[in-house]
This record gives structure tokens, sequence and C-alpha cells, in this order.
């Protein structure tokens, strides 16, 4: 009755005073009724048991008998849920406290199921071995423990499925335990370690797939071994797993070509570039790499995926580049294209002009080769020659690139940079022009043939003329010409007519000028 009584008392007070009176339970020395008490709860009780612990060791209660005494007095309430629960808290050697106070040491427990032992693994714990026997679940004979077994629609008795204690295991919760698994392995990466980047998949991308129903037929007909954690006991059967395995075909080639596509270097031949007999350019080969698609296939068709981490190391094959030599000769070379424009010659800008053609005139650009019109020409200021007109120090240079620009469509050649102005310019139509302003705007053309090109420039009498020259098979036999196109609301489109034969075989388009007046 007294127990009662304090019993009912303790459901009353809030959490802080149930912590308190426990307190003065065990200085009073009633550690027994202050453990009944926190233990003997409806819900589960492991809230408090921390609570237990961290009072007694302040009493300096040795970690042993604490743990003897919750646990014993679990099993006495015949809470052996909470028990369970309480004993996977525990270390392996704490666990040890509880079988060594009941249990030869040196006792080997199995587990006996249709006239075959099969050890009990450590995962267990073998305080959980106290808690089976006192649920009646198992019993201890010498140096055995036997399980009582129902046959009647079980798969594996006293399996632990994830937290929960079941006696018999339902079709579903099987099913629902092996489509777990096969999710988790689905996702599991694999690693590709390849010219030392590393790459990510799956296990799904290269169509894994677990034959399900051949896997719950082996476990429905008690073929696999019982274990702590049923998940873990289909993981842990390699020759279940594995002769339950396939792969997708066409999945491991996709792989492999994804793969392929990412780490392929194509190799760079080399050029030789010959004007006369003289080199004039010398690029070196590069070589490329790619990897060997079958090494990769047999790879992942031979991953162990049960490893805790997948990891495929790859080479790479060598891809030679070649060396090759390009001659040129004078008597081919002639004038690609030009383009002509007029200034007034009795304006400052007029000086400038000159000055930038003076800076682009013979310039040579090589295959391959970039050119910057504010390198060649810049900077466009007093140190460099350069006058003000009109408030604007500079100012002409950008006739000079707009008429390079008209010759470089006229040729063929490949834009790289182009602005338009910010309002239209009277030397040219709308949308052929190309600006130029300090270090901010530049523009810039390829040399996008297999020969050297070079500039030939001139400004004179208020005629300004720019012509790129080169050889002649560098236009084979088309002609190419700019023109816009109004749009609207001061737009303008370009496009770049090219012809064959007096007729148009193909028409680029340039690009849309937006003018601001």
């Amino acid at each position: 009755m007294a127990n009662k009584i304090v019993i009912n008392i303790f459901d009353c007070l809030n959490e802080k005073e149930k912590i308190n009176y426990i307190e003065e339970l065990i200085d009073n020395h009633n550690i027994e009724d202050a453990i009944k008490i926190l233990l003997n709860k409806e819900t589960v009780p492991l809230r408090f048991i921390p609570y237990i612990k961290k009072i007694l060791k302040k009493k300096k209660i040795s970690n042993e008998k604490i743990i003897e005494t919750i646990f014993n007095n679990l099993l006495y309430l015949n809470k052996f849920d909470v028990a369970l629960e309480f004993n996977k808290t525990l270390t392996k050697n704490e666990r040890k406290i509880i079988l060594l106070s009941k249990y030869d040491k040196n006792k080997k427990y199995k587990v006996k199921r249709d006239n075959k032992f099969i050890n009990l693994i450590p995962t267990v714990g073998l305080a959980t071995i106290l808690v089976l026997e006192a649920t009646n679940i198992i019993s201890t004979t010498h140096s055995a423990v036997t399980v009582k077994v129902k046959k009647d629609k079980s798969t594996v008795p006293n399996t632990y499925l994830e937290k929960n204690n079941v006696k018999e295991i339902s079709d579903i919760q099987l099913n629902q335990t092996i489509d777990n698994i096969s999710n988790e392995l689905l996702a599991k990466q694999i690693k590709i370690l390849c010219n030392n980047n590393e790459y990510i998949y799956t296990l799904g991308d290269i169509g894994f797939s677990l034959n399900k129903e051949n896997i719950f037929n082996s476990i429905k007909g008690n073929d696999i071994e019982i274990n702590y954690n049923l998940k873990n006991t289909i993981l842990s059967n390699n020759e279940l797993m594995e002769n339950n395995v396939s792969y997708n075909e066409d999945s491991i080639n996709n792989v492999v070509n994804d793969m392929y596509n990412k780490t392929k270097k194509n190799s760079i031949n080399g050029v030789i570039t010959k004007l006369d007999g003289q080199i004039i350019k010398q690029t070196n080969p590069i070589n490329g790499v790619e990897l060997n698609k079958d090494e990769l296939k047999e790879k992942l068709k031979s991953i162990k995926f049960l490893d805790k981490e997948i990891k495929i190391e790859l080479g790479m094959n060598e891809i030679k580049a070649t060396m090759s030599t390009k001659n040129i000769y004078s008597s081919t070379i002639g004038t690609l294209s030009s383009a002509t424009t007029y200034y007034n010659e009795s304006q400052a800008r007029a000086k400038n002009i000159k000055i930038a053609v003076s800076k682009i005139n013979g310039k040579v650009i090589l295959p391959g080769e970039v050119f910057s019109f504010r390198q060649a020409a810049g900077p466009y200021n007093g140190s460099n020659g350069y006058v003000f007109y009109a408030k604007d120090m500079g100012s002409g240079v950008c006739q000079v690139s707009t008429t390079l620009y008209n010759a470089q469509l006229k040729a063929g050649l490949e834009t790289v940079s182009r602005s338009n102005h910010y309002e239209p310019v009277s030397y040219v139509s709308k949308g052929l022009d190309a600006t130029v302003y300090g270090s901010s705007i530049d523009y810039q053309f390829r040399n996008n043939t297999d020969y050297p090109i070079t500039i030939v420039a001139s400004a004179q009498n208020g005629v300004l003329t720019i012509g790129i020259s080169g050889d002649q098979n560098i236009l084979g036999g088309k002609s190419y010409v700019p023109r816009s196109v109004y749009i609207t609301n001061r737009q303008y489109d370009a496009y770049l007519d090219v012809y064959q034969n007096g007729s148009i075989i193909e028409t680029r388009y340039l690009g849309r000028s937006y003018y601001k007046y």
C-alpha cells in the first residue's frame, strides 16, 4: 500500500520535482523504491534512466552497480521492451556486466531451431539473452539457449526488425524490408577515379536490380541464418544477395559512354607553317587521352555492391598527335578583301585616323591567332600621338576599326568581339560599325584559316582603305557581302551573304545593333 501511495504522489509532480524527489529518496537510502517509481511508469521510461544514472553517480555508486540495478528492476517490473531498449544504449562492456552477474562468462550461447545451432551474434547483446529468458521466449539449458518456435505463418522467429521485437514477421513486413534494402542499394554511390578526378554514379545508374521474389522465398523457406536485424541478416548473406542480382546492359553502356565523353581529351596535331620554305609558325603536337570502354564495362559488371564503399580506378590510354607541314608560296598571295570609308582631311580627327592606320598596317596574323585592335593601335592617348577632337581624345580611331571590320567580314574571317556605337555613324551603314573605347571596349577577330594573313591599310586625301591579303585558297572561290536590315526603333540586324559562282549559298546572321539616338 505504501508503494502505491508513493507512486500516486509521484504522478502529480512535474519533471524537476520528480528528479528532486528521486534524489531525496536515494539520499534516504531507498534506492530500490526510487528506481521502481520511475521505471514503473506506463509510458516508456527511458527518458528517466539518464537521471537515475546521474544521481547514482553523484552518490559514488559504481557504474556496474547502477546498470545491474536498473536492468534487474526492469525485469522485475516486467518492462521487457524497455529492458531491450535500455540494452541497446549500453556499450559492449556494460552489457557484459549484466551477463557476468548472472552467467558463467565461458558459456557459449546459441539459438536452437529445427535441430540447427546458430551462434548468437555479438550485436544481440548479452543482456538480451536475459530478457528473452525472462519473457519465456528462450530457456537456458547448460551451454545452449533453445528457441521456442511456433510453426504457423512464421518466417524468421525472434528476429529483431529495426527496433521492433517480433516473434513472427509477416509477409508484408518481410517484403517491406526487402524493398527498403533494394532502394538503399539503388542509391548507393559508385566512385570512379580517373585522370585525377572523381566521378559519382549510383548502382541504380547501371541498372542494378534485386530479384526480390527469390530473396523473399529463400527467407520464407528458412534458408538463412537468424540474426539480430533482418536487414543486416539479408545483407550479410553474400550468397543470397549475389545470386539474386542483375544489371542492365544498356544502363551500363550509358554510364560507360558518359564517362568516356567526360574524360576524353582530343589530341591536337602540330603544324609547321612555311612561307617560301621559311618557317613562319610552328605549333607543337599535344597528345590526347581516352579511357578503355571495355575495361570500365567489365569493372562495373564485377562490382562488389555489398562493400562499404564502391571504388573503381581507371587508367587512360594515350591518343597520339601527329605533326604536319603547310607550305605557302608568295605567288599565291593576293588581296582577299578591302573596305573604304571617307573622312575630312582638315579636321583634327584625321591625325588620329592616320596614327591608328600606321599602327595596324602590315600586321601579320597567323592561323588561329586573335587580332586585338586595342593591343595594336592603343592606348588612345597623347603619349601615343593621339589628339583631342570634339572633346574626345583619339576621336577617329573608331572609323579605322569600323573600316577594318568591314574588310574582315568580306574576307570571311571570324568575329570575336564587336560593339556598335552609342549613336549611328555617317561613314558606314547602320549595323556594320565597330566601336572601340579606352580599355573597356575592344574589337577583335580571329584568323580562322590555315594561312597567315596581313592587314594592309592607308589613309590619305580623306580616303581610308584597309585590305586583308593572304593565300587565295582562303576564299575557296567564295565571296562575302555584309548587309544590314532596319528592324524597328533604331535597331538593325546585320547579315553576311556568302556567294559562289554568282549565287548565294549561305546567309550568316551577325547580330543586332541598338542605337540610342
